[in-house]
C-alpha cells in the first residue's frame, strides 16, 4: 500500500537470505580475447550488471541508483518515449529527487559471498525501453538466493539510452553525443516492408553481446584481468577464480519481451550451429567458442518472459523458425524427478489480451513448429467468447490447449495418437505458468516503481507478489532449491497469482 503512496518511485527489499552487491562492468571488446571481431561490428564494448549474493563491509555504500548517469539525459530518454511534451518534460526534470533518488536496494562492489560450491548463473536479456538496470527487482531478488546474475544492456537501440565509454573516459559516463551515446531506434512493432530487416540488425547485435557476455563471465571466473571501464582501482570488484558454475549446461538463460525472441535466436543458433546444412541460417555475426556450444544443450534452463514472436519470422532466419527448442532433444524420462529446464512465464495480459502473442506460442513452444497452425484473431474472438472471464479463459482453454499441442510434442506422434495418451508431467520438456492480474509491465522494474500509474492504465495487481513468483520459476528451472511457495497462494481475493497450465 505504501508502493502506491509514495510519491517518489521506490523498489521492494529483496526477500532471501543473502544480502545482495551489485557492479558495473563496460569491457573494451578488444580485451575478451575472442578470436576475430566481426569488421562490421559498430560495438566497442559490452556493459551489463551483475547482482550477486554478498558480504558487506563497513566502507560499502548501500543504495545502487537506478537512473543511470548522466541521470538528465536518461531521464529524458524516458521522457521522449512516454511522448511527453516539452514542457511536461521540463517540468519532471526541474523535480529534484524524481527518480534520481531511486536507489537499487543492493551494496554497490561488495564483495562476492564465498561458498563452498560455485555459484549458479543467470545471464539476462531485457526487451524494449529496458536496459541493465530495468530488471533489478526479479535479478536482485534471485541474488539474495544464492544466484549470480548479469544483465547486460543491449546496445541495439533498443533501449531509451545507452552511453558509451571509452578508455579516456573510464568511471565517468561522457555527456551523450553521436559518438559516445546509443538512442531508442524507431522500429514499427507492426508487420511493415523493412521491419524484418531492421530487427534482423538488431538482433545480430543482441546474439554477439550475450556472447561477448559469456565470455566476459568465463575470464572473471578463470582469474583473469578484465578491463573495467566503469570502474576504478579504487573500487575494483572481483570474482573469487572458480566461483561460478559455468560448467556445460549450468548457465540459465533469461529474457523479456524481445529479451526472450533474442534468446529463442541465440539458443537455436547455437545448438544447431554444427547441425545445419544451409548457410546464413542464423545472425551470427561469428562462430561460437567450443565453451559456448557445450554450455547450450538440450537440458540447459532457459526462461522466457512474454516472448515476442514478430522478429522470429524473418525470412532470413526461416530455418531456425521451424527448428523446435533444444529441449525437445532432451532425453529425460517420465521417470525423471527433474523438472522441465525451459519455462515460459505469461503475464495475464499476454495469455489473453493478445491474441497476436500467445496464438503464435504454440509454434515457438512446438516439436515441430511447422506443423502448428496459428489461429487468427478472429478465431481468438470467437473461442474467448465462450468464457466467462479471463481468468476462466486461462485456466480452460489455454490449458487445454497447452496439454494437446504437448502431447503431440513429446510423443512426436499425430494429433490423434496424442489425444488418446496423457502425458507423464514429470517428461514435459516445457512448462508454462500465467501470473494472475499482471501486465507486460509487470516483469520489469516500471511495474513496481510506478505501482500507482499501470494499475490505473492495466489493472495490474500486486506486482511485489509477482517479482517474488517469477524468480521462483526462474530457480525451478535451473534446478536450483525453491524459496517458499507460499506467494503462489497470496494473489486477489484469495486466488493463486501463478498458476501453472502447461
Amino acid at each position: 500500500m505504501l508502493s502506491y503512496l509514495n510519491p517518489f518511485p521506490s523498489l521492494p527489499d529483496y526477500t532471501g537470505p543473502h544480502k545482495v552487491g551489485s557492479t558495473e562492468y563496460e569491457i573494451p571488446l578488444a580485451s575478451l580475447g575472442l578470436q576475430s571481431l566481426p569488421e562490421d561490428i559498430k560495438l566497442s564494448a559490452v556493459k551489463f550488471r551483475l547482482f550477486y549474493p554478498a558480504t558487506t563491509a563497513a566502507s560499502t555504500r548501500y543504495g545502487v541508483p537506478w537512473l543511470q548517469e548522466p541521470q538528465t539525459e536518461y531521464l529524458d530518454g524516458y521522457l521522449r518515449l512516454a511522448r511527453a511534451k516539452p514542457w511536461l518534460r521540463n517540468i519532471v526534470q526541474s523535480i529534484p529527487y524524481y527518480l534520481r533518488s531511486t536507489r537499487i536496494p543492493a551494496y554497490e562492489n561488495a564483495p562476492l559471498s564465498s561458498s563452498n560450491a560455485p555459484l549458479p548463473v543467470v545471464i539476462f536479456s531485457h526487451g524494449i525501453i529496458g536496459n541493465m538496470n530495468t530488471h533489478s527487482a526479479i535479478l536482485g531478488e534471485l541474488a539474495s538466493y544464492g544466484v549470480f546474475c548479469a544483465a547486460i544492456e543491449h546496445r541495439d537501440g533498443s533501449g531509451a539510452l545507452s552511453i558509451v565509454r571509452n578508455d579516456d573516459d573510464a568511471k565517468k559516463a561522457p555527456a551523450p553525443t553521436e559518438i559516445t551515446s546509443i538512442g531508442f531506434r524507431q522500429v514499427s512493432l507492426k508487420i511493415k516492408p523493412g521491419v524484418y530487416e531492421q530487427r534482423d540488425e538488431q538482433l545480430q547485435i543482441r546474439l554477439f553481446e550475450l556472447m561477448a557476455t559469456f565470455r566476459a563471465l568465463e575470464m572473471l571466473n578463470e582469474g583473469l584481468s578484465v578491463r573495467n571501464l566503469a570502474s576504478s582501482a579504487d573500487d575494483e570488484f572481483a570474482v573469487p577464480k572458480g566461483a561460478l558454475n559455468l560448467t556445460p549446461s549450468s548457465v540459465t538463460w533469461a529474457g523479456h519481451s524481445f529479451g526472450g525472441t533474442t534468446l529463442i535466436q541465440f539458443m537455436k543458433s547455437i545448438y544447431y550451429n554444427d547441425r545445419r546444412k544451409e548457410d546464413n541460417y542464423s545472425l551470427l555475426m561469428q562462430s561460437p567458442s567450443p565453451t559456448l556450444k557445450a554450455q547450450i544443450t538440450p537440458t540447459s534452463p532457459l526462461v522466457l518472459l512474454d516472448p515476442w514472436y514478430l522478429p522470429l519470422k524473418s525470412t532470413q532466419t526461416r530455418w531456425l523458425y521451424e527448428r523446435p527448442l533444444p529441449c525437445h532433444h532432451s532425453d529425460r524420462k517420465a521417470s525423471d524427478n527433474d523438472p522441465a529446464r525451459t519455462v515460459v512465464i505469461s503475464c495475464e495480459e499476454f495469455a489473453h489480451h493478445w491474441p497476436e502473442c500467445h496464438s503464435h506460442l504454440p509454434a515457438i513452444i512446438a516439436q515441430d513448429p511447422t506443423s502448428v497452425k496459428v489461429q487468427t484473431d478472429e478465431d481468438y474472438h470467437k473461442e474467448y467468447a465462450l468464457y466467462t472471464s479471463p481468468r476462466d479463459y486461462v485456466n480452460k482453454s489455454k490449458k487445454a490447449k497447452a496439454q494437446a499441442a504437448l502431447n503431440a510434442a513429446v510423443k512426436g506422434s499425430s494429433e490423434n495418437e496424442a489425444s488418446e495418451k496423457e502425458v507423464d508431467e514429470n517428461a514435459k520438456p516445457i512448462s508454462m505458468v500465467v501470473l494472475h492480474d499482471t501486465t507486460h509491465i509487470t516483469h520489469s522494474d516500471f511495474g513496481v516503481m510506478f505501482s500507482w500509474f499501470v494499475w490505473w492504465f492495466t489493472g495490474q495487481k500486486a506486482p511485489e507478489l509477482a517479482v517474488q513468483n517469477t524468480p521462483r520459476c526462474i530457480l525451478e528451472a535451473g534446478g536450483l532449491p525453491a524459496a517458499d511457495d507460499a506467494a503462489r497462494v497470496l494473489g486477489v481475493k484469495g486466488q493463486a497469482q501463478l498458476e501453472r497450465v502447461l
